[in-house]
Formats: structure tokens, sequence, C-alpha cells
């Protein structure tokens, strides 16, 4: 008797019926985990701040962590950085969050793959490797990771990961020293059948550095860069008319699923509702992650705006990049408006919604 056939259910469909599923509910479903704030690059547009001193998660400080998380229901689990490669006991780290069951992402420069490593990965393979893409040249890559030789490092580093079918993805950062290789990086992993993605919102450093801000594209750069590709263009325009349709006003300052579904842990073991939000830097070292998740997060959650902002009717809502705790670090006020920011989701609502749909 033949087995029944099970229809493959890509990653997207899967992340969004399990979203759907937990609704409004506290689920920790996708959580990062920074290994390391080291990195063998020194990327001019980074928002990791110099912490070479903090101290460090040691392993099994980290494998308790990922015990409690697994409890908690957490499935999707991105290891982060700086770049994790960088750790001596990522091998060991790796395997024992494989052996708990979570479907692991990989953000990675790819420039410390080794045939050892690709071979490592390649016998418990992850969900998927997100590999950081900055150029197409070694002059421009190496402008933008100001190390010499990078560039052959990460050729070196893709080519043995495709040698060994290890799940691929791309993703850029679109800054003034690259983008005149936008569309060249974006035909390179379409050749090699490999996904690209990539971002123009450029944030400061976690500790407030606004150095990284320099590189950003202006508004009018970054609708030309996706205008000029048909396709690209139609994607952007199907998605921005999707998010359009999504309004939602509220009073409260975080409008996206940070600690409603997401979580992030820093490389010394705060638990953290974002990325770039220091709330409520919870310590793991020494507190639970339920409390942190469930008790205090949902404190953060409840924070509401303190003054009425034309961000809350702003027909662009859904299409701008604002973030409350980018505000924070950048201006000094959660509620505070990025006119950059808001100029280019008003023209790319314009560019690619408006013009399409007139009336």
């Amino acid at each position: 008797m033949e087995c029944p056939q099970i229809p493959e259910i890509g990653y997207a469909e899967t992340s969004l019926g399990l979203h759907k599923k937990a609704g409004s509910r506290r689920v920790p479903v996708n959580g990062q985990i920074e290994l390391t704030s080291r990195c063998n690059l020194k990327c001019v547009h980074c928002y990791i701040r110099d912490t070479e001193h903090r101290k460090e998660l040691g392993y099994d400080e980290i494998c308790n962590i990922l015990d409690q998380i697994a409890d908690e229901g957490c499935l999707w689990l991105c290891f982060t950085g700086g770049e994790p490669l960088t750790r001596p006991d990522f091998k060991d780290i790796y395997s024992y969050a494989k052996h708990k069951g979570f479907l692991i992402t990989l953000f990675s420069n790819a420039t410390l793959i080794t045939p050892s490593m690709a071979d490592f990965l390649a016998a418990e393979p992850p969900f998927i490797i997100d590999i950081s893409l900055y150029g197409m040249t070694a002059e421009t890559y190496e402008k933008v990771t100001g190390i010499p030789g990078s560039f052959d490092r990460f050729m070196k580093g893709i080519e043995l990961a495709l040698d060994r079918h290890l799940p691929l993805k791309f993703k850029s950062m679109v800054i003034n020293l690259n983008a005149h290789e936008f569309h060249d990086m974006r035909r390179w992993a379409k050749s090699l059948g490999v996904n690209h993605r990539y971002d123009m919102n450029i944030n400061c450093k976690i500790d407030g550095n606004t150095e990284p801000v320099q590189y950003r594209l202006m508004p009018e750069e970054v609708i030309s860069l996706q205008a000029e590709d048909k396709e690209l263009a139609e994607s952007v325009s199907k998605e921005l008319t999707r998010l359009c349709k999504v309004r939602s006003e509220n009073p409260y300052l975080y409008l996206c699923s940070a600690g409603v579904h997401n979580f992030y842990i820093t490389s010394d073991g705060k638990l953290n509702i974002c990325v770039f939000s220091s709330m409520p830097n919870h310590d793991l070292r020494t507190r639970s992650f339920h409390e942190g998740f469930f008790d205090i997060f949902p404190k953060v959650r409840d924070i509401k705006r303190t003054r009425f902002s034309e961000c809350q009717v702003c027909p662009a809502l859904n299409v701008c990049g604002y973030c409350p705790a980018s505000a924070i670090l950048e201006r000094g006020d959660p509620e505070a408006i990025d006119e950059t920011e808001c100029r280019t989701a008003k023209l790319m609502l314009d560019t690619f919604v408006n013009r399409n749909n007139p009336g």
C-alpha cells in the first residue's frame, strides 16, 4: 500500500498559518539569539555596537536558554551576531539546537565557511543560511566590509555551500557604496537559483551612534532602484497594495509583532522584544525566559503614545519603516517622526500603488 502523498508546504505558508493560529495570543514562535557580537568584518553600516569586552554567554548558559525557549513553544530559531561562525563552540551550540528540534536560520557573511564547516552543515542542514551580499566586485564589497581579501573569501564560501547543496538565501543592505551594483547582485542570485532580499533602511548603532546613517540612500534613490527593474517593481507594487489594505488605528506605540510572537536575546543574555529595543533588558543569566516573555513583555507592548501623531492616520503607515525602538536610538524620542522615512514611504505609495490604482 502506497503512502498518501503529503503536499509540500513552504516556509511562508507554514509561518503565516502558525501566526494566524496563535492570533493575538502570546506565543514565542520566532526567536533570534545573538551568539556573539564579534565579527571578522567591519561593515560601515553595521548596527552592532563595539562590545568586544561584553561577557558572552557560555555554552552551558546558551543550552539552558535553548531548553527554556523550546519548552515555551519556539519553533523558528535564528543564530545571528556579529558573525556566529567566529565562536569556537559554534558546532556544539548548533548541534544542541538542532537536536532540540528547532528550525534553524543561520545569519552569516559566508567568509568563514571552510570545507570542514560546509561538510558539518551539510550533515545537519539548517532550514536556511541567510548570507549577506554586499557587492559584485571586490572593490565595492570591500568598501562596505572594510577588510581586504574578504570578497575572495566570500566567493569561496558560497562555492563550498553550493557544492554541498546547502539551503541558501542572500540578503543585501543597499547603501550609497553599493547601490550601483544592486541589480547585478539580484541577477547573480537569480543565476544561482538563490532567493535574494534587500533592505534600504539603514539604522544607527544600537548604542545610538549615528555614523551608519551617512550611508543611507535618499528617498528618490530608493524609488528609482526599485522602479528600474520591471519585475521587481511589479513585486513591490503587489506587496505594498496588500499592506495598504490592512489598516489598524490604535493608540499603542508598537504596531509590529515584536514581543508578541518574536524575541531577541543579546550575546550577554539580555532578553528584549527586538534587536533595536533595549526593553526590557531582562537578564536571562539570573531570571527565566518565561518571566520575561509572559510577564514583562506585555508591559512593554501596552505602552501607549503620549500624543497624537499624523502617522496614526497616514495612508502610508503600513508602507513606512517607522519603528519606535529606532526612533529612540536615533532621535531620543520613540514618537519622533523620521522625515526621510516619511518621505520615502509616501513616494513608495505614490509610485507603486496610487499610480497603478488611480481613483
